[in-house]
């Protein structure tokens, strides 16, 4: 053991120190086991300072474990959601939400988390049958921030769809990171608020059943470039209800639903709709088209609407069923890339309301396309700010 000497008089120095009579030595690069037997072998020979010598053993035993926990304690970090409140539409093209550490991973770091909300995943919607709103892009409820990074993002790819509804929210919960020593309690959930997409609604209404007679009416939406040659990709959406209980039949059509979405190549797009007098004995059936704009998910003001009377006879009773009963094209608008327009008259033909051609493939083969013909051709309720305006319009 090397050390200086100093003639001090019964002075404690510190970090590590021996005493030897009267005088104190500074001890330099001392192990644990050297301090241990040179404190309790001068102990022994003096006697007088034996209690002072126990005393400077604990304070040295002390700092000396202090020291090596302090050295060898872990580095920690802190894992949080860059924002815990976001919003997006369902037309977005993604939803990303980042997830950010205080420092860089020490190495590839795998978060796991929970989709819950009231909005549903394509996983969750096909376990509980109900219509997916979003999929996740990568691995399902997993991410990975690679070492020496510092953030990673869940990324979310919304579904436009022809549902007009109210606003739904997607919770995201960290659920466990593969890394010891990240803390993750501070803010370990996130909230997006997925609110309703931009697009055109449509409703069609006639008389209510009573003395004059019953009618049931179907719309049907096809769509096609918008080229001039009308030739029809398919059938798009629709809105059908067996019976007379209901007289009116709702669809909505998304900004989005341009021909590029369903991956048929263009983005100037007309609809062609099809109102059709299913059944019924009104001799004269009196219809009404409307047209309203959805914007941040409301209807625009009375000002915007846009509406087209006609009439039927039972000359027009169509019982259709798929190609087979093809249906007239009643009515025609177009979509280029999200900007409407162009807004037809209704067409009534002499007889029937068939059309003499029927389209190459009468539905679109679409994940979000809602409307099957003949299998799940369902009645579309209308939502309530819509029927309000219906119920103004009638006044």
């Amino acid at each position: 053991m090397s050390g200086s000497g100093l003639n001090c008089n019964h002075s404690l120095h510190t970090p590590h120190i021996s005493i030897v009579g009267y005088k104190c030595f500074v001890m330099r690069d001392l192990r644990l086991k050297d301090l241990t037997n040179f404190i309790m072998f001068n102990c022994t020979i003096m006697q007088k300072y034996c209690r002072l010598c126990l005393s400077v053993f604990a304070v040295g035993m002390l700092v000396f474990v202090s020291s090596c926990d302090k050295d060898d304690e872990p580095t920690k970090y802190a894992l949080s959601f860059s924002d815990t409140e976001l919003t997006a539409k369902e037309s977005d093209l993604t939803i990303e939400i980042e997830v950010t550490l205080d420092k860089p991973a020490p190495e590839d770091v795998t978060v796991k988390y929970k989709l819950e909300g009231s909005a549903f995943d394509d996983i969750r919607a096909g376990a509980q049958d109900e219509d997916a709103d979003y999929t996740v892009e990568g691995d399902y409820e997993e991410i990975e921030i690679k070492e020496g990074e510092t953030s990673a993002k869940i990324v979310l790819i919304p579904f436009s769809d022809e549902f007009v509804e109210e606003d739904e929210t997607i919770e995201i919960s960290i659920t466990e990171v593969g890394t010891e020593n990240i803390d993750f309690s501070t803010t370990e959930s996130a909230t997006v608020t997925l609110g309703q997409e931009d697009g055109m609604a449509i409703f069609i209404d006639w008389p209510k059943a009573g003395v004059d007679g019953v009618a049931d009416m179907d719309m049907i939406v096809r769509i096609a470039e918008n080229d001039g040659t009308l030739e029809w990709n398919g059938i798009l959406t629709g809105s059908a209800f067996r019976g007379f209980e209901a007289n009116y039949e709702f669809v909505f059509i998304p900004k989005t639903y341009v021909g590029e979405l369903f991956d048929l190549g263009y983005v100037n797009t007309i609809y062609g709709l099809s109102y059709t007098y299913y059944d019924g004995t009104l001799e004269k059936l009196d219809f009404t088209s409307t047209f309203i704009e959805v914007i941040n998910g409301e209807p625009e003001g009375e000002a915007g609407h846009q509406s087209f009377e006609q009439s039927y006879t039972k000359a027009n009773l169509n019982k259709w069923v798929g190609q087979t009963y093809p249906t007239i094209i009643a009515q025609t608008f177009v979509n280029n890339n999200g900007t409407f327009s162009d807004i037809s008259p209704i067409s009534v033909p002499d007889a029937s309301s068939r059309s003499i051609s029927t389209s190459a493939n009468e539905l679109v083969k679409s994940k979000v396309s809602k409307f099957r013909v003949g299998t799940n051709v369902k009645h579309r309720e209308i939502p309530e700010k819509f029927l309000r305006v219906l119920s103004k319009r009638k006044k």
